[in-house]
């Protein structure tokens, strides 16, 4: 019976692929195991990175890939938040010299990055880091998901080598401003995203201003309606990328009911109304080859997009497996 060693090496690392579907430890814990495993996983060793808090290692990890060739620093998958894995840890991504430190790590592996969950909850940097996060060119990315008080993707600069920022983005899904009014005008997405198929905007809360932006946009890229809209004579009018296959919309969790709050519940209840008749669109558009779904709110108490639960969702896409933000 042949040896483990004398499979040849090219063998090793297909196998060793197989060891890349989770946040990268078990490919750290197979190069480990000798010297041979290493030579083997040295490749694999940045395939997938999970950071939370940007703890203390993360300076340590930049200066590792700064220094390791750029074929052996291949990062894949990446996942980011500044909220701390645990209760122990300290938030520290809004520190200036932190922030440099992550969009270093951004910038290394922008060439080669498909999946990206990224989460910006400090309320005095989240909007900057965001903005920053889409002014950086990541030419592979197929999936991005962002939580935070978001800015909109803005389209490259009109110079006639101005390319996208991100050309090959398919899913994007936005979270954390409860009214993104704006995000589908003047042809921002388009622009920025030009192959997007799959588009989610969640946590969205007092917000019938977009959900009208929504409607005018499902309307005037419907061939068959004849409804109406002041879409037509808008100056910035609502549209949606032609590539879109898939619009998914949903709704926080409602706001708590007290004394002040009867105006805020009166705005949110005229959104729900508004997410209705995007329901009923989505029966039309269907028929023209484009799924618009509008999801259940959350109940009380339940809080789907925590970090938690988007790197769960992160880690499945990482693993090849359809999570149910995109069904």
């Amino acid at each position: 019976m042949a040896s483990f060693t004398s499979i040849p090496p090219e063998l090793h690392s297909y196998i060793f692929q197989f060891g890349c579907t989770d946040d990268g430890r078990t490919i750290r814990a197979l190069s480990l195991l000798s010297r041979y495993f290493y030579a083997i996983a040295r490749s694999f060793l940045y395939h997938t990175l999970a950071i939370s808090s940007s703890s203390d290692h993360l300076p340590l990890l930049l200066t590792k890939l700064q220094s390791t060739p750029p074929h052996l620093r291949r990062i894949t998958h990446l996942f980011l938040s500044d909220v701390p894995s645990s209760s122990s840890t300290p938030k520290k991504l809004s520190e200036p010299s932190v922030s440099k430190n992550i969009f270093d790590l951004l910038t290394l592996a922008s060439p080669s990055l498909r999946t990206l969950s990224f989460i910006a909850h400090a309320p005095h940097t989240s909007t900057h880091l965001i903005a920053r996060l889409f002014r950086i060119s990541f030419p592979l990315l197929g999936e991005l998901s962002v939580s935070g008080y978001y800015p909109f993707p803005s389209p490259p600069p009109a110079f006639d080598d101005a390319k996208p920022t991100m050309p090959s983005l398919k899913k994007l899904h936005l979270h954390g401003n409860r009214n993104p009014h704006g995000l589908l005008q003047s042809q921002a997405l388009e622009g920025a995203c030009p192959a997007l198929e799959e588009l989610r905007v969640s946590g969205l809360a007092m917000a019938s201003s977009f959900v009208i932006e929504l409607e005018d946009a499902l309307l005037s890229s419907s061939s068959s309606s004849s409804e109406g809209s002041d879409n037509d004579d808008a100056l910035f009018p609502a549209s949606l990328p032609p590539t879109i296959k898939l619009v998914i919309v949903q709704a926080g969790v409602r706001p708590p009911v007290g004394a002040k709050s009867s105006m805020v519940v009166l705005k949110d209840d005229a959104m729900m109304r508004q997410l209705e008749r995007i329901r009923a669109i989505a029966r039309d558009r269907e028929e023209e080859g484009m799924r618009v779904v509008v999801l259940d709110r959350p109940e009380e108490g339940m809080d789907v997009m925590s970090p938690a639960e988007m790197k769960k969702v992160w880690l499945n896409g990482v693993a090849g497996r359809r999570d149910g933000w995109w069904s």
